[in-house]
């Protein structure tokens, strides 16, 4: 769900319609959810080493 910066009264019905869907929120969640997994799957470390390691010859 996103809405334009300053587009308060979008904002609201944004607001309104989490609080009235249940099934919308729960979707939502369920893709929040969803993405912080994919998220925590990602290997920082390594990708760094890697990048390193190609800029220093390493």
């Amino acid at each position: 769900m996103a809405v334009s910066q300053g587009d308060t009264v979008a904002a609201a019905n944004a607001i309104i319609k989490l609080l009235d869907d249940v099934e919308y929120r729960k979707k939502m969640g369920e893709e929040a959810r969803k993405s912080v997994e994919e998220f925590l799957e990602f290997d920082v470390y390594n990708a760094w080493r890697e990048i390193f390691g190609d800029i220093y010859g390493g």
